[in-house]
């Protein structure tokens, strides 16, 4: 998926439902990280009723 403005909440959703979701198996594991589109709270209840499961990164954060 190809977009010429920043990821938006809107989009991400689209993209997990339509193209994500119908790639996953049970078992599958998705890995996202602190982007604020990932925190839709629709996302993760779409991939885990696929049997699949979701790991949420740390907060990242700069020494200097």
């Amino acid at each position: 998926m190809t977009m010429n403005d920043s990821m938006e909440k809107a989009a991400f959703a689209v993209f997990i439902k339509k193209l994500l979701c119908p790639q996953l198996w049970a078992g599958a594991v998705v890995v996202m990280d602190n982007l604020p589109a990932h925190k839709l709270a629709s996302i993760v209840p779409m991939i885990e009723a696929l049997g699949a499961s979701v790991i949420c990164l740390s907060p990242y954060y700069r020494l200097f």
